[in-house]
């Protein structure tokens, strides 16, 4: 009697290592299937912002330069998208500071003082990126060993030549 409960109990036990188990597997495929999902999703919005949005980006920075903000909008936009999809989770941080910092950062600052007047109009105006970009150059600073510090005039001024040179058709 008591070696058929033994058995029992160690049937028992190998149960629960095995629905333990399986569980664990379970939970890692889940978590990859995420993480596939937002690089899948980061390569559509990659897509989109180096291929979609080329002629909206030659006319950017065009309009930057001249002093015309409102043409920098859809690009503005596409990265008020990115940062929303980061906020809700969708998308990681890390992730976009390695594939759009270097225009998102520059974008925003070029566009600074057109957007801080777009948000007393509506606080909601490029509410997600006004918060996403200030976290990810501490990220960058974090990463570089350096202190946070924004593009000035003149790095600003050579992105937005670069821009216009990448963007514009041959």
């Amino acid at each position: 009697m008591a070696a058929v409960y033994h058995w029992t109990m160690l049937q028992s036990w190998i149960a629960i290592i095995i629905a333990l188990f399986a569980i664990a597997v379970s939970l890692n495929q889940l978590r990859l299937g995420r993480f596939q999902q937002r690089v899948d999703l980061l390569f559509r919005m990659e897509g989109i912002f180096f291929e979609r949005l080329k002629a909206e980006r030659a006319k950017a920075a065009r309009g930057i330069l001249e002093g015309n903000f409102t043409d920098a909008e859809p690009v503005l936009d596409q990265f008020e998208t990115v940062a929303m999809l980061v906020n809700r989770k969708a998308l990681d941080a890390g992730m976009v500071k390695h594939t759009f910092f270097y225009w998102m950062n520059n974008y925003f600052e070029a566009c600074s003082a057109h957007i801080q007047r777009r948000q007393k109009e509506d606080p909601l105006y490029w509410k997600d990126l006004s918060r996403l970009v200030p976290q990810l150059r501490k990220l960058d600073a974090r990463q570089r060993g350096v202190s946070v510090s924004r593009p000035g005039t003149e790095q600003l001024n050579a992105f937005l030549v670069e821009e216009l040179e990448e963007t514009s058709p041959i």
